[in-house]
């Protein structure tokens, strides 16, 4: 106990290392408890290391940032006091991977995941900021068709054959990344992370209302998916803002209605899209995939033309299996998951929704990002 802190202060203090105790990051609990209980959290995270065994997450508490003032209102520490002490234990902690770290040495190549992973953040960068239509088609489309090459190619060189039971993957391979979601419309922002981790061989949970997921999965495609639901997420919110009949559900009191509508279409067409373009990255030939790269400046990996098309198929087997050992694990972790279904009230939302999903990825006429970023801040 800190003796220069007062009573209010003392049990918000103790109840933080309790939680970091139970998994929680630094960064979990700002987002939860606001930014005033920046200074309390900061005080607690000298403590808190020597507490924790997760390599992962004494990292996070050993390097949380300090914050521009350290006191806070009472009344912010009265709610923090109310929702530490209705914290659950984290389930993911054993499996808790790291969101910055590269794999410098990966099997398919020293630093080969790390350079298409920058390709790939380039692409969506450049889809986001474009204002030239069918350049914004293609970029976003690139992405995904790039990871699932690269998916394919880099189980393809580490020999990772498919059993005779349909398997070749381990389930350790299974790690957690934990994302927030920020509000207002948290479970429709869980329907376009859900729809872009199917898509990319995981799953995802919302393991707190506030906003706290988790995405299970193999350690790249959760950052893929991290990567490119911020991607998208920004880009629904600003249509969403911005389509043409969002001033007149405004004006008829009908926006919160618009909105969701909105993003529960959007979420459902990104879901149709994502699925072609795998399809098509499973297909598609080596020359045209360079062509294609180039045309953008980016260098196609020069592993997948040396792989022929025919030889990948077995691993696409793999592929599944990935999908499944996340799903695996999601269910162990979490036994008492309930699910929810997202109702469309308003069929002018879910219209502009379907428009806006197709903008994103094959016909955007996508403003600047830096605009979108501020918006969505």
């Amino acid at each position: 106990m800190d003796n220069r802190l007062d009573p209010l202060s003392n049990q918000a203090f103790n109840l933080i290392l309790k939680a970091a105790q139970m998994g929680w990051s630094p960064l979990d609990l700002l987002h939860i408890l606001g930014k005033e209980a920046h200074g309390i959290i900061y005080r607690a995270a000298i403590r808190v290391p020597a507490r924790i065994s997760s390599n992962h997450l004494r990292r996070e508490w050993l390097h949380f940032d300090p914050p521009a003032r350290l006191r806070a209102r009472k009344q912010s520490l009265a709610k923090c006091v109310r929702l530490l002490s209705c914290l659950p234990a984290m389930k993911d902690t054993a499996i808790l991977g790291d969101a910055f770290a590269t794999d410098d040495n990966s099997r398919s190549g020293m630093g080969s995941r790390a350079r298409v992973q920058e390709k790939i953040r380039r692409l969506l960068e450049k889809a986001e900021s474009t204002t030239f239509e069918h350049e914004a088609a293609a970029l976003v489309e690139r992405a995904q068709l790039l990871q699932q090459r690269h998916r394919l190619h880099d189980l393809s060189m580490a020999d990772r054959i498919p059993t005779a039971d349909g398997t070749g993957e381990h389930p350790d391979l299974v790690r957690s990344l934990r994302i927030h979601l920020h509000p207002p419309y948290i479970k429709h922002q869980l329907g376009l992370l859900s729809a872009i981790a199917q898509a990319n061989g995981c799953s995802c949970v919302l393991v707190h209302p506030a906003g706290v997921a988790c995405i299970l999965g193999e350690m790249a495609d959760a950052r893929y998916t991290s990567s490119l639901f911020e991607s998208l997420n920004r880009q629904c919110d600003f249509f969403m803002r911005q389509g043409p009949s969002a001033e007149e559900a405004s004006t008829r009191g009908q926006c919160a209605s618009y909105r969701r509508s909105f993003r529960s279409s959007y979420a459902t067409r990104i879901a149709q899209l994502l699925t072609d373009a795998n399809s098509r990255g499973a297909t598609v030939t080596p020359d045209s995939e360079e062509v294609l790269l180039d045309r953008y400046g980016f260098d196609a990996p020069g592993g997948f033309a040396q792989t022929p098309i025919l030889e990948l198929a077995p691993y696409l087997v793999l592929l599944e299996q990935r999908q499944l050992l996340a799903e695996a694990a999601r269910d162990r972790l979490f036994p008492d998951l309930t699910s929810f279904s997202l109702r469309i009230g308003d069929w002018t939302g879910a219209r502009d929704g379907l428009l806006a999903a197709d903008n994103s990825h094959w016909s955007g006429c996508a403003p600047n990002l830096q605009a979108r970023r501020e918006l969505s801040a």
